[in-house]
């Protein structure tokens, strides 16, 4: 496990997903410890088992689209008090909609971006769990980097320029800290579009095992999450006390490749003023969050700036936790919460306009949330970074850095690189794949 993880204090959800390894047409699925899977265990579910759903696309209109996000979380609220599981992802643009933010640069034209959220609704006594072993043996850890795409190295200087604009807010006192981002268009491995989502999630998560691996196929859309990064976790109403707890990362360096050289990034990164600053400043964030919801005076901080290795890179990780109360619904939750504070900034609202006037673009499902909820009131939600969003023969890789006071525009545009290291090796794998194979093989 994880160090600083409570995850012992969580009663081991059910294994309720039946898997078809075979099964193409499976509409989500899962790898990684955070989903109470062992690593390298994978589960789907097929489409036929879905009952029920919800599919979110924001109109243009701020009241509207406040509206229609709000509408999104009481079906949530709806459905799970029909007894029913739920799993899928609700946007970044969800969140921003809630304070009637619409993201900059928007025209959406029908069939051109994946809708704002989906949610997938299952009868949890008609699924079983039927696990298979869909991972090969890992990479080893010395494999070079893969080389960064022409599609996101010639947007070092649009990314740079963006992050000198946020410096200057910053010393403008607008701002303490801004959550910038870009995305990249790539050619799709053929694999990608035609292995069946569990072999394609497994292949992609095998450079960088994360806790949070979730594909879901939506309409033509394949979205793939290979996070690392908890959003929420909560035990059921009926628990005393009741739980919730996010664990925010925001702190990166490189992986050493001896020994000594990866002990001196591990405590250069614990050391750094600047990215302890910036882990500090969501912490706070997630507190506030939390506390909109949290019985009053509940709200701890049990670890913080946690170092935590990952196959390619260190990550500052910390957990707030909190106490619900039991009347406290995953609609009302989700509310106080979204979208992850570790994705907008600092102030939060005023973090989130200047990210839409700054990089005119819609996120989507990338820095939304994707996660399963229970009817009993559990749930484990991550947050939807690391990934790739893929149509057909093309494919979008979302990356970002977290901007404060003595950010270094240059480092900023390394570290966006470095995190999208993992993803990229997997879908070098998944070049190398025979889509004619059968799954697992």
């Amino acid at each position: 496990m994880t160090p600083g993880r409570v995850d012992a204090e969580l009663p081991d959800l059910p294994q309720l997903f039946r898997h078809d390894p075979n099964d193409a047409a499976s509409v989500l699925a899962f790898v990684g410890e955070g989903w109470r899977y062992l690593p390298g265990q994978t589960t789907a579910v097929p489409a036929d088992h879905v009952v029920d759903q919800r599919v979110c696309t924001l109109p243009s209109d701020p009241p509207a689209a406040q509206d229609e996000a709000h509408a999104t979380l009481r079906w949530l609220d709806d459905t799970l008090a029909r007894g029913l599981l739920v799993a899928g992802y609700i946007g970044y643009e969800v969140g921003a909609a809630l304070e009637l933010i619409v993201s900059g640069g928007r025209t959406r034209q029908v069939g051109a971006l994946p809708p704002d959220a989906v949610l997938y609704a299952f009868p949890p006594h008609a699924l079983t769990a039927q696990l298979s072993d869909a991972h090969a043996q890992s990479p080893p850890n010395d494999l070079p980097a893969p080389a960064v795409p022409h599609t996101l190295s010639k947007q070092r200087e649009s990314y740079i320029a963006a992050v000198t604009r946020s410096l200057e807010a910053i010393a403008s006192g607008r701002y303490y800290q801004l959550n910038l981002s870009v995305a990249c268009e790539i050619v799709a491995p053929t694999a990608l579009d035609r292995l069946d989502l569990a072999t394609s999630l497994t292949t992609l998560v095998r450079p960088q095992p994360v806790p949070f691996g979730m594909a879901l196929k939506v309409g033509p859309w394949r979205l793939f999450s290979l996070s690392m990064e908890r959003f929420l976790a909560t035990t059921s109403r009926h628990a005393s006390p009741r739980l919730a707890w996010t664990r925010p990362i925001k702190g990166t360096a490189p992986r050493g490749k001896t020994p000594a050289a990866d002990a001196a990034q591990r405590a250069a990164l614990r050391l750094s003023a600047k990215e302890c600053a910036e882990n500090a400043m969501i912490v706070d964030m997630a507190r506030n969050d939390l506390a909109r919801v949290a019985e009053i005076g509940s709200v701890t901080v049990p670890s913080l700036l946690d170092t935590v290795p990952y196959r390619t890179l260190w990550h500052l990780e910390s957990e707030v936790r909190a106490r619900l109360p039991p009347a406290c619904s995953a609609g009302q939750l989700l509310g106080a919460t979204l979208p992850p504070a570790s994705v907008t900034g600092c102030p939060k609202v005023s973090a989130m306009t200047a990210i839409a006037r700054l990089e005119q673009r819609h996120r989507g499902p990338y820095c939304g949330t994707l996660g399963v909820w229970y009817p009993d009131g559990r749930s484990d939600l991550s947050v939807g970074i690391r990934g790739v969003l893929q149509h057909g023969a093309r494919a979008w890789l979302n990356v970002g850095s977290g901007i404060v006071a003595d950010s270094i525009p240059a480092a900023e545009w390394q570290e966006t690189c470095l995190k999208a290291q993992a993803a990229l090796r997997g879908l070098a794998q998944l070049s190398t794949t025979n889509p004619s194979s059968p799954p697992g093989s």
